[in-house]
């Protein structure tokens, strides 16, 4: 079983992050304005959640619980006990916590699908 997540909700979060801090110098291309936000969630994270990309590292929704909790202290203080396999009611958790404390619109929903 997969999370089906795909670059949208992490557009969506990413999109919500932007609006409420502001990256500098939005000219770089692509690859470097990822590389730059990469950075902050690592600065934000630090050796809580280990991330490397945009993609399998925020399946499990630990990692977006993290960066909100990291964001807006209390929101989701237990993110390191959420179990990985329950990885579509941890995305739906963070998603949650992401409307309600950052006003992020929830446009997509969380799914799962076997491979």
């Amino acid at each position: 079983m997969f999370i089906v997540i795909n670059s949208l909700i992490i557009a969506t979060i990413v999109f919500g992050i932007t609006v409420i801090i502001v990256i500098k110098n939005v000219y770089f291309p692509d690859d470097r304005r990822k590389q730059r936000l990469l950075n902050w969630v690592h600065a934000r994270l630090g050796a809580h959640v280990q991330v490397f990309d945009f993609s399998m590292c925020w399946q499990d929704g630990i990692a977006l619980c993290a960066l909100l909790e990291s964001i807006c202290p209390g929101v989701c203080p237990s993110f390191s006990l959420l179990p990985t396999h329950n990885r579509v009611k941890n995305c739906r958790l963070g998603m949650k916590l992401a409307s309600k404390y950052l006003y992020v619109p929830m446009v997509i929903s969380c799914s799962w699908s076997w491979y």
